[in-house]
């Protein structure tokens, strides 16, 4: 089973011990494959525990109630180097450098605000 992938495409940084359950399709009480999983999981530093949510109560297998998900999903160089040589006021936020996933998936109406506003036209108001 591909646990990372699954929790790439979760969409979020921190996943409840259900939710996680839920995503990895594992009953919530069968506690010892949860928590051989969620081991694995922190032993891979893939997840990191929210120690302020508290614990489950579990004595045998304690695990806390929130994990943080650490892993990012890898871009090329070549997106980075893209949003480098975009308008400065597409730059100036910082935003597309940090969300380099939204950017690639609205590139092209970035491209095109990015044409218009290297245009002589930018100076109209939009």
């Amino acid at each position: 089973m591909d646990f990372k992938n699954k929790l790439l495409a979760y969409g979020k940084k921190i996943i409840t011990l259900e939710d996680l359950a839920v995503l990895l399709t594992i009953e919530t009480a069968d506690t010892k494959t949860m928590f051989d999983i969620v081991s694995g999981l922190i032993n891979d530093v893939i997840l990191e525990p929210v120690k302020s949510s508290g614990q489950n109560g579990n004595r045998k297998y304690p695990m806390f109630k929130k994990y943080r998900i650490l892993i990012k999903e890898e871009f090329s160089a070549e997106a980075e180097k893209q949003i480098r040589q975009l308008h400065p006021v597409l730059r100036k936020s910082g935003y597309l450098s940090s969300h380099l996933q939204e950017y690639l998936k609205h590139k092209e109406v970035i491209d095109s605000l990015n044409t218009y506003l290297f245009s002589k036209k930018a100076e109209e108001p939009i």
